[in-house]
């Protein structure tokens, strides 16, 4: 599942954002609960709950955001 993609690219609507950095897990649960980012455009970690997720593949995790979206997430942490 989504816990052994560390490492791999992100994919928003509009193409490739960044790479998966860290992901957040609630520890009562052991779901995982958001993604940290490293985008490349503005450079930086990004908070994104996993909401956002809309599939994971073999090298990518792909993202119901568009690159806009994704550098909101910035604002709000």
């Amino acid at each position: 599942m989504i816990q052994t993609l560390v490492g791999v690219k992100i994919s928003c609507r509009d193409g490739w954002a960044g790479t998966l950095k860290r992901l957040i897990v609630d520890l009562n649960t052991g779901r995982t609960t958001h993604l940290v980012i490293e985008t490349v455009a503005p450079s930086g970690d990004v908070v994104v709950p996993v909401r956002h997720v809309v599939a994971t593949g073999y090298e990518s995790v792909f993202l119901d955001l568009s690159s806009a979206q994704l550098a909101a997430y910035r604002e709000r942490c």
